[in-house]
């Protein structure tokens, strides 16, 4: 069993700005989002104006995505009511580390993102009765992509290429 999460005034009000993750992966608390200072706001301020664009280019790059990677890697449906603007593009992979080596050595930075499911955090671990296997094969298995509003087709192929081969 899981020490509990007993901080200081200080950690715990550092725990709650990042959703309640103390350090790693787990959540050790219910907490928020709040990191947004004067500068950041400014910094946005300026981006704010080109967001429908990038957005649009990072839905370009999934459709390509989706058509090169094929049947090769299973993917996250799409929902017309709600479409995506693909801040992330995971895939999911049974082999996902082997696979992240091997992408990392074809010059392919990938991430993951979601490495624990949400009944499997400790917050929520009294609360989550039941097996969630498809939440549980998503944070075993999810690896996300470079979906970045930059890409050029080529890179895209590059990518697509070395998922299909490692």
């Amino acid at each position: 069993m899981r020490k509990k999460f007993e901080p200081g005034p200080f950690r715990r009000a550092r725990a709650l700005r990042d959703l309640g993750r103390a350090s790693g992966p787990a959540h050790e608390l219910v907490g928020y989002n709040e990191r947004l200072d004067g500068l950041q706001a400014a910094f946005l301020r300026v981006k704010l104006p080109h967001l429908d664009a990038w957005n649009a280019a990072r839905r370009r790059h999934a459709a390509a995505y989706r058509s090169l990677l094929g049947g090769s890697v299973r993917l996250l449906e799409e929902r017309a009511d709600s479409p995506c603007v693909y801040h992330l593009f995971p895939i999911r992979i049974p082999d996902r580390a082997e696979r992240a080596t091997a992408l990392a050595a074809a010059g392919v930075a990938t991430g993951v993102h979601y490495p624990l499911a949400v009944p499997d955090q400790p917050p929520f671990a009294d609360a989550a009765a039941g097996d969630f296997p498809n939440a549980r094969a998503w944070a075993r298995e999810e690896l996300s992509l470079p979906v970045f509003e930059c890409l050029e087709r080529h890179e895209l192929e590059q990518v697509a290429a070395a998922v299909q081969l490692a």
